[in-house]
């Protein structure tokens, strides 16, 4: 299983995350609640330079385990590509896929839902 998110350059604060019944330890990222609700997933994180340089010693040391994807920011035709390549080398075929577009960035929780259409496999979660 893999949680697939993406984080911006925003500055978080901490909240107290709740799906449904379920309450995650207050965090600045969304990300740390979804592995605590998914522990057995395998956490990517896709980021650009600036919210890298931004966020990275945080989100490691509350998600050390965590790998972050760099991407370029989509702003050319070129670069949604280059992004759309990179996701697809990180999703295997036929995965189960958490995917969170809480923190998306402009389009690109839109392609990375195309990419993972095609990887992986179906299973509602509730």
């Amino acid at each position: 299983m893999i949680l697939l998110s993406m984080l911006g350059t925003n500055d978080y604060k901490q909240v107290a995350y709740t799906w449904g019944d379920k309450k995650a330890h207050p965090s600045k990222f969304f990300q740390a609640a979804l592995a605590g609700w998914f522990p057995q997933a395998n956490v990517l994180i896709c980021v650009t330079k600036e919210s890298r340089d931004k966020h990275e010693q945080a989100v490691k040391q509350l998600l050390p385990s965590a790998e972050l994807v760099d991407i370029p920011s989509g702003k050319k035709e070129a670069e949604f590509w280059e992004i759309f390549n990179t996701l697809e080398q990180h999703i295997p075929t036929g995965v189960e896929l958490v995917f969170d577009v809480t923190h998306g960035f402009r389009s690109l929780p839109t392609l990375a839902l195309l990419v993972s259409a095609s990887c992986v496999r179906q299973k509602p979660y509730n």
